[in-house]
């Protein structure tokens, strides 16, 4: 970087450092509010009850809306593009958690069967946890009025606390090692994501 500034007139050189500087900073809000939600997401696993509670002090700590809600949505992506993933790092062919679920419901790219089950199934509650603590956060963020074009906060809080709902059956049927199960608790989470995202993508 130092050997590229020197071919930088002054005000380049000025500009190139603050994007870099822009960089490093929302890595580290990244980070911030990355370790933020993992406490969210413990909550969802230990006192699903306090759950509420818990992403309402977040959200209102990290200031996330409607508007940025996107920042904490992204946690359920691939853990090296700034996600959560889940399991161990390697051990699934992708640890995107959006995907799994949608391939839970599909039965794609095979069928769940007991013996896949018996060695997933604390990876898929971890990954329902996490999706319970985004809706959780998500419920907190819905609009207070109407977004033009798109739906209203009762369809926001709707979809989001069904999205809640669906993650815990998701949880209770993977720690109950029940392939049907998880593809019905999955199939309805799907559903959940899929309603918010067609009103509010």
């Amino acid at each position: 970087m130092k050997a590229n500034m020197r071919l930088l007139t002054p005000g380049a050189a000025v500009l190139a450092l603050g994007l870099v500087c822009l960089a490093g900073a929302f890595a580290d809000e990244n980070k911030e509010v990355k370790a933020a939600m993992d406490k969210v997401a413990d909550t969802a696993a230990k006192k699903p009850d306090d759950l509420p509670k818990q992403a309402e002090a977040f959200a209102k700590d990290k200031k996330i809306d409607n508007d940025n809600i996107k920042d904490v949505m992204d946690l359920l992506g691939k853990r090296e593009e700034g996600g959560w993933g889940f399991g161990k790092a390697g051990a699934h062919k992708t640890d995107e958690i959006e995907k799994r679920v949608r391939e839970l419901s599909q039965d794609k790219p095979k069928k769940l069967d007991q013996a896949t089950l018996k060695k997933e199934s604390a990876d898929i509650v971890e990954l329902a946890n996490r999706t319970a603590a985004v809706g959780s956060v998500a419920t907190v963020a819905a609009p207070k009025k109407p977004i033009a074009g798109k739906g209203t906060p009762k369809d926001w809080k709707d979809a989001s606390e069904e999205m809640v709902k669906a993650s815990r059956e998701l949880a209770n049927a993977a720690a109950g090692k029940d392939p049907e199960a998880v593809k019905k608790a999955a199939n309805r989470l799907q559903g959940a994501c899929s309603d918010c995202h067609s009103k509010f993508k």
